[in-house]
This record gives structure tokens, C-alpha cells and sequence, in this order.
């Protein structure tokens, strides 16, 4: 989530920034973040002023106390109390336009990563490398679908997936959840150095997705209800350290299925920054 202190001390840059993604709805949804602060800065200073007047009333009352002045006293208790019942209300509009504020800032992405070049599609990703150990062409045989390929070879099964799961999952069998399974420790093993290996709980809090940018923006399932408390289904990678900025490059470059190797661009490269 972008810094709220960011945004309110050069806007300007923020706008800059975030025009590069070509959605204009990012920048209507900063426009009425910047006013919402504006809103709360006013009513902090409200509160902080009717706060100093009740104290220095505090002191005047007492004053007139020992002074005999009864009735000037009362007459300043009676503002007093005006001025807590005004600030009451003022902290309760503090409360109210604060949670608008953050349920905002927690829809704009962050800003594209400087490296990333402008565009709106993939067909913007300029070319770093690429194709790579590719032949000038391919036989007829193997103008096949992975998907197709695996299917017929008993490794992969979306149909039962689907079944099980809904569209956008897969599940591999025998040779392929192997596979899989090898890929993944090949993966580890090769950057056992350079990375600490995790295995984050699978259930997780509703504050632990908010805080990794994943809620409010990424709601498609409703969460766990478990012993009174509201957990959520951790999923793939999808739980991280927002601070994290490990991967922040080599998130820039996108493998394609093409062999060639491009950077993603200011519409795609949310992922790019952190």
C-alpha cells in the first residue's frame, strides 16, 4: 500500500506514477484519497483545538471556584461540555473518514517499478532476449497443446479440477504431481543460498492478507469460519512480506511461452514492486 505521507507530501509524483498503468479510475480513486486526508487533517485540527480549550476552560472554572464566582463558573462548565459533546462527534467522524481513507489506499496498486517501460497490453513488453533454443520451425506432431499432450499421458487431469475446484485450476497425476513436486524441491535446492525456505501457515487472518495487499482488492472466495474467528485460505504464494523487495527484479522479466524473455511494462508490473 502506498505510503499515505507519500501521497500527501508530492501528489503530483504519485499521479505521475500511476498514470503510467492507463487507468483512469486509479486516479479518481487518488483524487478522493488526497481529499480524504485534507478531511482528516481538518478534523484533527478541530479536535486538537476544542482539546486545548477544555483544558484552559478546565483551569478558569477552578479558578472561579476559589474566586467565589459561581456563576461564571458554570457558565464556562456548561461550554466545557459543549466542547466535549463537539469532540466526541468530531472523533467520531475521525474514526469514520479514517476507515474510508484506508479502504481506499488498500485499492490503488503501487506504483509501476521505474524500470518498467510504458504500455497497455503485452504486446508493449519490450523484447530483452529471445527466442531461445528455438528451431526455424516445427513438425506437425508437435503443434500440439501442452494440455493436450499431458492429458493423453495421464499426468494431468483439468477436468477433474474444475470438478473440484472451479475454472482456473489443474491437477496433476502420477508422473505429473512427481514432476511437480521435483520442480518445485529443483527450484529450492538451486537457491537454497540466496533464500530462506518458509511454510507459512495455511490458514491465516483476516489482518495478515490485508497487511500483504491482498484485501480488500482480491476477494473471490468468503473466508473460514473456525472455532469464532474469521480465517482465510492462505493459497499459493499469495501471503508475503509487503516490506519484501527480494524479488522485486527478477519479477520485471516474464518468461513467455515463446522462449523469449520481456519486460513486463507500467500496466502489467504490479508485481514489480513492493
Amino acid at each position: 500500500m502506498i505510503d499515505v505521507r507519500l501521497l500527501r507530501n508530492d501528489p503530483a509524483a504519485v499521479k505521475a506514477a500511476l498514470a503510467r498503468r492507463g487507468k483512469p479510475e486509479i486516479i479518481e480513486q487518488l483524487d478522493a484519497a488526497i481529499a480524504l486526508d485534507g478531511q482528516l487533517r481538518d478534523i484533527t485540527a478541530q479536535r486538537d483545538a476544542s482539546r486545548a480549550r477544555v483544558n484552559e476552560l478546565s483551569k478558569l472554572v477552578g479558578a472561579a471556584r476559589r474566586d467565589g464566582e459561581n456563576e461564571a463558573a458554570e457558565k464556562l462548565q456548561t461550554e466545557s461540555r459543549t466542547l466535549g459533546d463537539d469532540e466526541k462527534a468530531l472523533a467520531e467522524a475521525f474514526e469514520t473518514v479514517q476507515a474510508q481513507l484506508r479502504d481506499i489506499m488498500l485499492r490503488i496498486p503501487n506504483v509501476p517499478h521505474g524500470d518498467a517501460p510504458d504500455g497497455v497490453n503485452d504486446q508493449d513488453n519490450p523484447l530483452v532476449k529471445g527466442p531461445i533454443n528455438l528451431p526455424a520451425e516445427f513438425s506437425e506432431h508437435q503443434r500440439v497443446a501442452h494440455w493436450v499432450v499431458a492429458d493423453e499421458l495421464g499426468i494431468l487431469d483439468n477436468e477433474r479440477a474444475v470438478k473440484l475446484s472451479g475454472a482456473m485450476f489443474t491437477m496433476q497425476r502420477g508422473a505429473g504431481a512427481m514432476l511437480s513436486r521435483a520442480l518445485c524441491q529443483y527450484a529450492l535446492d538451486m537457491n537454497a543460498d540466496a533464500f530462506e525456505e518458509i511454510r507459512p501457515p495455511s490458514l491465516v487472518t483476516t489482518a495478515a492478507l490485508r497487511n500483504s495487499i491482498r484485501l480488500p482488492k482480491n476477494v473471490s472466495r468468503p473466508p473460514v469460519l473456525l472455532m469464532k474467528h474469521t480465517s482465510w485460505l492462505s493459497g499459493f504464494v499469495a501471503v508475503r512480506n509487503p516490506n519484501s523487495t527480494a524479488l522485486s527484479r527478477t519479477c520485471a522479466l516474464v518468461k513467455c511461452p515463446t522462449g523469449n524473455m520481456v519486460k513486463a511494462n507500467s500496466f502489467w508490473s504490479s508485481m514489480c514492486t513492493t
